[in-house]
């Protein structure tokens, strides 16, 4: 079996760069992949969105940067998430069937694992996958924070009051937007 190494996309430095945040996130994918004892590694990397409509999505960006570094592309698959709920349900639900892994570590900001970690423990466990993460502290600005600090606090609740469902439609619906051009920085 594989484990796949999930690294959700945070935003663009500019059109063709990814940010700060982003290259932590792959440069500790990339230290826990040669420090694994399991070399059968795929990685995953989300931000299927363009920085304006018709640029370079930020997974493929993200892709460069881990063959730049010397990973194999072909251990590389581009995820279709978008954002807190989307990148779960795309890697666990999609990705992990396709490739037969037993096991999915999320490497991520501490501030998005905060507003995610509900949706990656539920569709992990719906599929008796093993769910681990790495969190890459130091990013993210005050605005960053207090934005995922809301969306966390509000994914738990709806969690513990069955809303879920109807939260998530919302989250997708919102970020889906972001298909036709994604400028936030989540480095502020």
């Amino acid at each position: 079996m594989k484990t796949i190494i999930a690294i959700p996309a945070c935003h663009f430095e500019s059109a063709y760069q990814i940010c700060a945040t982003t290259k932590a996130r792959l440069v500790a994918a990339i230290r826990f992949a040669q420090a694994a004892t399991s070399k059968d590694v795929i990685y995953v990397v989300s931000g299927d969105v363009p920085y304006y409509q018709g640029g370079t999505p930020l997974n493929h960006l993200m892709r460069s940067y881990l063959v730049e570094r010397g990973v194999i592309a072909d251990n590389i698959l581009l995820g279709n998430g978008l954002g807190i709920a989307d990148d779960s349900k795309n890697v666990v639900h999609e990705i992990a069937q396709q490739v037969q892994a037993d096991k999915i570590i999320v490497v991520s900001s501490d501030w998005y694992l905060w507003a995610a970690l509900p949706f990656w423990r539920l569709r992990a466990k719906t599929h008796n996958i093993t769910l681990g993460v790495i969190t890459v502290p130091g990013t993210g600005g005050w605005r960053t924070w207090l934005t995922y600090l809301a969306y966390g606090t509000i994914i738990r609740i709806s969690f513990v009051f069955g809303l879920r469902m109807s939260l998530e439609r919302a989250l997708l619906h919102i970020q889906n937007k972001r298909r036709s051009g994604f400028q936030w920085n989540g480095c502020a």
